[in-house]
């Protein structure tokens, strides 16, 4: 996976927090032993190596190029691409739990590490470009986080004295993280919005031919159901770039240019098209 890359930006950033000492407020530096430097430039040389253990050799590692160089496309049009919207329930959370991390900093600051202080910045311009990052900065975060919350929890003789309290926290955690799970009937659900569930239904009844064109969500949903049928187009839209299928497919959804001319170019048995939308309403 081409965010391999990102385990390089976490190196450099030990790096560069290891190569001058010094202390700013409450950011601080400590140099690096010689023996620590030793161990990370042999960690960074291993695994640029381990990156020619593949089945594709040195393809692996210039993927991330090809990513930004040759699939214009594909970061314009696959969501975890996009900028982080606000309105996502999610987001906001996030802002929170960033906006108490930072009062908890203004009562009570606590020194942090030029290296975890280059990560944050780092995975918070990154998630805000890109939403996909918001995994990687909750790994950078997390740490952080509770390192600051825990200058407002008892000391290490007060935990001994009370393991009800802690056990009771372990519970009410554990409780809260089961109830958002949820039920086999709620993924039917979910599902079932989502997913062509009854179109496939329908077509293991009613055959078809097999060039069909579909969109992208419903692609995934056919190669298992149907193996060996010939789909037009899957969620991976990076190997669709290459042969201009992806353009194509997002002009021909949209009604932009000839729709015959795609009909034509691509010679189309059979059609799973959703009730809504314009391309919808233009075979209606």
């Amino acid at each position: 996976h081409s965010s391999f890359v990102l385990g390089f930006v976490v190196l450099a950033a030990y790096w560069v927090g290891g190569l001058i000492p010094f202390r700013f407020g409450y950011l601080q530096a400590e140099r690096w032993t010689r023996g620590e430097q030793k161990h990370i430039l042999w960690v960074t040389l291993l695994s640029l190596l381990a990156l020619f253990v593949t089945p594709y050799g040195l393809r692996l590692a210039q993927y991330p190029v090809e990513v930004l160089l040759r699939q214009k496309a594909t970061l314009v049009l696959t969501i975890e691409w996009l900028p982080l919207s606000f309105g996502a329930s999610y987001a906001r959370f996030d802002l929170f739990i960033v906006l108490v991390a930072l009062l908890l900093f203004l009562i009570s600051p606590v020194a942090i590490r030029l290296d975890v202080l280059l990560l944050l910045l780092f995975t918070t311009v990154e998630s805000c470009l890109h939403v996909r990052f918001l995994l990687f900065f909750a790994i950078v975060f997390a740490p952080v986080f509770a390192s600051l919350v825990n200058r407002w929890s008892p000391g290490d003789a007060t935990v001994r004295n009370r393991p009800l309290l802690y056990a009771s926290m372990i519970v009410v955690l554990a409780g809260g993280m089961l109830t958002l799970v949820p039920s086999r009937a709620k993924l039917h659900q979910i599902q079932a919005r989502l997913y062509p569930v009854g179109a496939i239904q329908y077509l293991r009844s009613h055959p078809v031919p097999s060039r069909m064109f579909n969109d992208d969500v419903c692609g995934g949903s056919l190669l298992p159901a149907f193996p060996g049928h010939r789909v037009l187009i899957v969620g991976r839209f990076d190997i669709y770039e290459y042969g201009g299928v992806l353009v194509d497919y997002v002009n021909f959804i949209n009604l932009r240019g000839d729709p015959a001319a795609f009909l034509d170019k691509y010679t189309l048995d059979s059609f799973l098209l959703r009730t809504t939308g314009s391309l919808g309403k233009y075979f209606a």
